[in-house]
């Protein structure tokens, strides 16, 4: 439990207007911002989104924080909580404010407005000089068991993306179980990745994001309730990442199915794919960190696409392009998701399912397949590469592409299956 106590301004109480839910009560009041507790912004996973404060809205609220208008209470959204308890003292003018669960009770939006306003006090105590008293109103709403439609519906004023308000229903917690602990080549990359929007964008010490659509998008390719081997190949990875989304979170029914038929059905495919996924993500590395060099010895002078953001400093030594997404590597190469979709998704015929386990599992050991394919495989996308103009978009999109790639791979996993029968 956290106490919170500090003087407010017009005090106000507005009970549930609604018959048989009185556990419902909504406060609203005034707080003068040196006096915002610092210690709300441990509450913020009710929040859908992270803050980020280089936006034109983020410099807006601090400027008028800055000037001495009287307006800010006005101008501003406010600040609206959730929370277990909240009780007004009339003698003291000061408000009691109770949290006891962090997954309801916190911020629900204004978190801009609260991050902004912590930080500015943290300022106006090394130079008070600066200071101008401006208030901000705050909302606290007691007796709701859930935040999620609430911060939905509230988080208007800059779209909230469909991934914050997701993982607030813990949409994503199936796939976190399954890559939680991997590490690719040391690198605990799940730490790196972006479950709602502007998530890590202000810690410095976290670079090489990684957007939980990407690896959605990679790992539905994979996933035969989504993408058969006879229905087609999955382009939409590579070219739709709402899309993706989309797809993942319905897993195959109707977008009008019940939510709890999507949940149910989405923890129980991924949940069969416990044992593919994190080679998926291992493939994905590998490809991406061997492929260039593998050109290179097979004449196919990769580092002459402008794609490849191969580059050389005055001493003749190369620069590092850039990281690999998921070990997060220094890599002198770049290798284009353009290529890297149609090449990891061919890995997809390498699936099947296990009756008896009840799970997907490889025909052929991926790893062993890539070793035995890669040249193939390289020389099919460098050829699709010079037919496209080294345009890496119009590689992805294209379906004979896909389809060359695919079928080497699904030749060699018949092959395979041939020889163990």
């Amino acid at each position: 439990m956290t106490k919170f106590t500090f003087p407010v301004k017009s005090f106000k109480r507005f009970d549930e207007p609604h018959q048989g839910i009185s556990s419902r009560t909504k406060y609203r009041f005034y707080v003068e911002v040196k006096d915002v507790p610092a210690e709300l912004m441990e509450w913020m996973d009710t929040n859908p989104r992270e803050q980020k404060l280089s936006t034109d809205v983020a410099k807006d609220i601090l400027a008028s924080l800055q000037t001495d208008n009287k307006s800010f209470h006005l101008w501003n959204r406010g600040i609206l909580l959730s929370a277990d308890e909240i009780t007004f003292d009339n003698k003291t003018s000061q408000a009691t404010l109770i949290m006891l669960d962090p997954r309801i009770h916190g911020n629900i939006d204004g978190g801009h407005t609260l991050r902004i306003i912590i930080d500015h006090d943290k300022n106006i105590l090394a130079n008070p000089n600066t200071y101008f008293k401006q208030y901000v109103e705050f909302e606290v709403i007691t007796g709701i068991d859930s935040t999620v439609l609430l911060a939905e519906a509230r988080n208007t004023s800059t779209p909230v993306d469909t991934i914050s308000i997701e993982e607030l229903r813990k949409s994503f917690n199936c796939i976190k179980d399954i890559i939680g602990g991997q590490q690719i080549k040391g690198d605990l990359y799940s730490k790196r990745i972006s479950f709602k929007q502007n998530e890590h964008h202000n810690n410095p010490n976290i670079k090489n994001i990684i957007d939980i659509r990407e690896l959605i998008a990679i790992i539905n390719m994979f996933c035969p309730t989504i993408y058969s081997l006879s229905g087609g190949h999955p382009i939409q990875s590579y070219t739709g990442k709402e899309t993706s989304l989309r797809k993942f979170l319905n897993m195959g029914l109707s977008k009008d199915a019940l939510d709890a038929d999507k949940k149910a059905r989405r923890e129980t495919e991924i949940s069969k794919m416990t044992d593919i996924i994190p080679d998926v993500i291992r493939l994905w590395d590998s490809i991406e960190c061997e492929l260039p060099d593998i050109s290179k010895k097979m004449n196919k002078r990769y580092g002459r696409k402008a794609y490849s953001n191969y580059k050389k400093d005055d001493n003749d030594r190369p620069i590092v392009a850039g990281k690999s997404m998921f070990s997060n590597q220094p890599v002198y190469y770049s290798v284009p998701k353009g290529l890297m979709y149609p090449m990891v998704g061919a890995f997809r015929a390498l699936v099947r399912y296990n009756d008896i386990t009840e799970k997907y599992e490889w025909v052929e050991d991926p790893f062993i397949a890539w070793e035995n394919l890669s040249e193939q495989l390289i020389d099919a996308i460098m050829n699709s590469s010079s037919e496209q103009n080294d345009n890496p978009n119009a590689i992805g999109k294209s379906l004979s592409t896909w389809d060359v790639l695919f079928n080497k791979v699904y030749i060699y996993s018949l092959e395979k299956q041939a020889n163990i029968r």
